[in-house]
């Protein structure tokens, strides 16, 4: 703009809107403490914000709440949704151990904490409360880690992780290593075959094998039927075991109860009515202990156990109403009532947990009640009672 057109311009400005001006400007300059002010709250607001997510909300309460936790060595170990803490049962006393905040998933046996955290496995040991980091997958081949399977026991201290790489295949899963839990030890590295990622697509979880004396049991997926049923085999030592009836479809899921090995073969046999569908399930429990003897155990659906006794739920249908609790005396083979009333809250294994004195019983929305076990004289597990309620 030439400098006449920019006079005549000013020129035409009116002395009550130059006064206006001034006058808004001058307010303006009377008041900058208030954008000190709003600066001073953000910054409460991120420094408070920070401190609770780093504490893991204890201001709101650590109980158990409905996440199923883990009971090892006379502690509970569970999680809110930003705080991992401990729970001791014989004080009623509560710890917070660490922050959820950067912890991918977690774990807990007698020795520590084992937590993912980016591409690497660490454990904060119970005795010390120092954390080591156990192992840490190449960046350039893995995208992320999670646990497969986490299946302690005192002859068989290991945890399985999946190595991940989203970049070559569709589910993500390509390798999976086992890895001392003490010493951090790569026990086993291999590749994930095609059977084994549609087991891991199918139920979520990939049931690789399972050491127990000097026999390895191991779930494998054989057939898939054109109607989508699936037939799978259960080996030991390479070899078929517990062959399923003909012309069924047959799930296969194994678990360690202590040193013992729970072998559980869920069967659902074709329908007379119709060749496409199925009736079931028809559940037969197997447990197979060190030395090499398997046991057929009564009916009934096993939620926990020690080396010495498991529970189960006679009635697995029972839901809503409360469910009665049995245990099963490993050594002599006899059954036991422990409890049958409304208090005990127990409808599917994943919501129970024992180590011999104390059982957690964990109801999504519901709460964790902790109840104290109950032995005879020749140290029968008898009963069961109430502790604390909603711990």
């Amino acid at each position: 703009m030439k400098a006449e057109t920019i006079s005549m311009a000013f020129g035409r400005i009116d002395d009550d809107m130059i006064a206006a001006a001034d006058a808004l400007r001058s307010r303006k300059k009377k008041t900058p403490w208030k954008r000190w002010m709003a600066l001073a709250a953000c910054l409460c607001l991120v420094a408070g914000s920070a401190a609770v997510v780093l504490r893991g909300f204890p201001l709101l309460g650590a109980k158990c709440g409905g996440n199923p936790g883990v009971l090892a060595g006379g502690r509970y170990y569970y999680a809110t949704d930003f705080a991992l803490y401990r729970y001791i049962p014989a004080t009623q006393a509560r710890e917070y151990l660490m922050s959820k905040f950067f912890v991918r998933d977690w774990k807990a046996d007698e020795h520590g904490v084992y937590f993912i955290r980016g591409l690497s496995l660490y454990v904060r040991e119970h005795e010390t409360g120092n954390t080591r980091k156990l192992y840490t997958a190449d960046q350039e081949t893995v995208t992320h880690l999670y646990f497969v399977d986490f299946s302690l026991s005192l002859t068989n201290r290991r945890v399985d992780i999946g190595l991940g790489n989203t970049r070559h295949t569709q589910d993500g899963l390509t390798r999976v290593v086992s890895i001392d839990s003490r010493t951090g030890d790569v026990i086993f590295h291999g590749e994930i075959t095609g059977e084994e990622r549609e087991a891991l697509q199918h139920s979520g979880n990939l049931q690789y094998e399972y050491p127990i004396g000097s026999h390895v049991f191991r779930k494998a997926l054989t057939e898939q039927t054109a109607d989508g049923g699936r037939i799978y085999e259960l080996r030991r030592d390479g070899q078929p075991f517990l062959a399923p009836p003909e012309n069924a479809n047959r799930w296969i899921e194994l678990a360690y109860i202590g040193n013992n090995l729970l072998i559980r073969q869920q069967v659902f046999l074709r329908s007379a009515d119709n060749d496409r569908e199925y009736d079931g399930p028809i559940d037969t429990y197997l447990l197979a202990a060190p030395d090499g003897n398997i046991v057929t155990l009564p009916g009934g659906l096993y939620l926990t156990g020690t080396d010495d006794h498991l529970m189960y739920q006679s009635k697995p249908d029972s839901f809503p109403s409360a469910p009665i609790l049995y245990s099963y005396d490993v050594k002599t083979g006899a059954t036991e009532l422990l409890y049958d009333g409304g208090e005990l809250r127990v409808h599917v294994a994943e919501e129970v947990t024992t180590d011999g004195t104390w059982l957690f019983t964990t109801v999504p929305w519901g709460g964790t009640d902790c109840w104290k076990l109950i032995y005879d004289d020749a140290g029968h597990l008898t009963g069961l009672e109430l502790y604390a309620a909603n711990v």
